[in-house]
């Protein structure tokens, strides 16, 4: 499997989690099919059109046109034939734990020193939301900004 896949994978698998679905076993595994209308998987040259993916628990089972896919009768269906599936997106340089640097509200200063940690937690994980629904399932937080190992905490919460 490769890195376009995983992603993939984590693109669809991330939010499910993060709106409480649970993952059965693998026996029983609950098989989720996503048509897409445009599928941009990374991997091919050009986008592809009137895709239907298998999800089978938090694995992408498999990836075939929507004409010749055969789709279990016990699936849930999510339909995106209107809109364009991608992977998950990867924001390498961000800072959850900063909400603006309005200069006439104190900016930086008033943003680390002034609000209490559990307050700047708090809006972190609205921040993390935000960043999920614009598409990015992967954070990378340079520096949480005097909060300590908070952003590792924000992570096992979701």
């Amino acid at each position: 499997m490769n890195i376009f896949q995983r992603m993939l994978i984590f693109s669809v698998a991330f939010p499910l989690a993060a709106t409480g679905q649970q993952t059965a076993s693998a026996a029983g595994a609950q098989i989720t099919v996503i048509r897409a209308g445009t599928l941009i998987d990374g991997k091919s040259s050009t986008p592809r059109h009137d895709q239907v993916i298998v999800i089978r628990g938090n694995r992408i089972g498999s990836v075939s046109d929507a004409g010749s896919s055969k789709m279990p009768a016990d699936a849930k269906v999510i339909d995106l034939s209107h809109a364009t599936v991608l992977p998950g997106l990867i924001d390498s340089h961000t800072h959850i734990f900063l909400q603006g640097e309005d200069p006439a509200q104190g900016g930086y200063d008033a943003n680390i020193l002034k609000q209490p940690l559990s307050f700047r937690a708090a809006r972190a994980t609205v921040s993390a939301r935000r960043a999920l629904e614009q598409g990015f399932t992967t954070l990378r937080d340079v520096e949480t900004e005097g909060a300590g190992y908070g952003d590792v905490g924000i992570k096992q919460a979701i």
